[in-house]
């Protein structure tokens, strides 16, 4: 199947234009069958709930660590069966669960105000959210079909809008905006910037790759100079895969962008952080449990991977995974400047690490884990009930576009009356009449 095509000078993914016509389909479809699309997401939700909970027992029986992912998942999978059979029912349990969670959260943060008071702004805030907690779990119990039925319609529109904006965007006429010199300067200044505060992590993007999902890959930087690289390839494509099979490499290097390109296939772009309080070690234990653990398009894809292995190194400010699932879509949310390999194919090396290195030594040193070497989960993938997790991610980025949508739609409306009022303001010049004629100049001589 092809990949990508060309419209109006821009290469579009294939992938991209069915996820845009998806979305808007689908929030055409809930829009207009809604209680059909009430079904599928209900019997999409009691699935993924199902699979959710045997998951956590499939961990807590590998693991044994925490009795809660067994009673986690239990309750999930019962609540995926309940959906299942009977999914009016569950969607209202649902809106009451979350009601009751909020007003645990809320009693509970106004009892610790009550009775450790801190009269510190800090303190002033936590008393606030806690009021507005319960206030918000009193909503949802008194007013759950209603909020239901909000929270649907505006679901449907979100995606209908999503959908329609990337249409345009992928079809609009208008120029086809390229790197100027500097930009290209720029990037190449952020390549050649070696921090003395701080080290280095590195992430690639193989734009076209999970046929246009994108794939990436990381680097994070040691106290020698040396990078350690690597990323879970799955060039199989599989949805979940054993570690001996998705493809897993790691290497030392001096210049992790060739590195990259030596790969089965080159990677496209790289983004650079710098970060101050690094921890390369935390970073190689998560890179080891990253290595034995099963690929898993839903919870352990290369995304996942990255984002695990730079979290513990220390990069602070990435988007969760849980929120943008195709890897480009996450790379491009990174708060960074994206160089293209074409344009920038080096990354500084420390003086240091050349220093050390003997003529002819080797640049690329390919690891291989020893299998007693003990890998370190990240605490955040430890926490049973993922679902939930995933769920509240997915709605915040849902309330993230849509207060970005209102903020643009304000900016422009306040934009046009400063604009109109700046018009009304300017004073009309008359226009001379053409009929009357000006008044004759005195030509009586000045007196001398």
């Amino acid at each position: 199947m092809k990949t990508t095509f060309i419209v109006r000078g821009r290469a579009i993914s294939t992938i991209d234009l069915i996820r845009a016509l998806l979305s808007f389909g689908f929030g055409a479809f809930m829009l207009i069958f809604h209680l059909t699309t009430i079904a599928i997401i209900a019997w999409g939700l009691g699935a993924l709930l199902f699979i959710d909970g045997a998951m956590d027992l499939l961990l807590e029986l590998r693991l044994r660590q925490d009795r809660s992912h067994l009673l986690i998942g239990l309750g999930d999978m019962a609540l995926g069966i309940i959906t299942l059979l009977n999914h009016q029912v569950t969607l209202v349990l649902l809106v009451l669960a979350a009601g009751g969670f909020s007003l645990l959260q809320g009693v509970g943060g106004l009892w610790r105000s009550l009775h450790q008071p801190d009269r510190s702004q800090r303190g002033a805030a936590t008393w606030f959210r806690a009021v507005g907690s319960v206030i918000f779990a009193i909503i949802l119990v008194l007013l759950a079909k209603f909020l239901l039925i909000v929270a649907y319609v505006v679901l449907g529109v979100y995606l209908l809008f999503d959908g329609g904006t990337r249409l345009w965007r992928m079809f609009a006429p208008g120029p086809v905006h390229s790197a100027t010199t500097e930009m290209l300067t720029q990037m190449e200044n952020d390549s050649d910037f070696i921090p003395q505060d701080g080290l280095r992590a590195v992430v690639f993007l193989r734009r076209n790759g999970a046929l246009g999902l994108g794939h990436v890959g990381w680097a994070f930087e040691w106290q020698t100079g040396w990078f350690n690289a690597g990323s879970v390839e799955n060039v199989s494509g599989r949805a979940f895969a054993r570690p001996d099979v998705m493809n897993f490499w790691t290497l030392h290097t001096l210049d992790p962008v060739a590195a990259m390109q030596r790969q089965l296939e080159p990677y496209d772009e790289y983004k650079i952080f710098i970060v101050t309080a690094p921890k390369p070690r935390d970073a190689w234990g998560a890179v080891v449990w990253v290595s034995r653990t099963p690929y898993s398009v839903v919870r352990h894809n290369c995304a996942d991977c990255v984002y695990d292995v730079l979290r513990t190194y220390g990069l602070s400010g990435m988007v969760d995974t849980a929120q943008l699932n195709a890897p480009k879509d996450w790379y491009d949310a990174l708060p960074a400047t994206s160089i293209p390999i074409a344009v920038d194919p080096t990354i500084m090396v420390r003086p240091q690490a050349l220093g050390r290195l003997h003529p002819g030594a080797p640049t690329d040193i390919l690891l291989h884990i020893h299998p007693g070497e003990q890998g370190v989960p990240p605490t955040w993938r430890l926490e049973g009930g993922r679902f939930w997790y995933v769920a509240s991610q997915k709605i915040e980025i849902v309330l993230q576009s849509i207060a970005a949508v209102l903020q643009r739609a304000r900016t422009v409306i306040v934009s046009r009356r400063a604009s109109a009022t700046a018009t009304e303001g300017v004073a009309e010049v008359p226009m001379a009449d053409p009929r009357v004629r000006p008044p004759r100049r005195d030509r009586t001589p000045v007196a001398k």
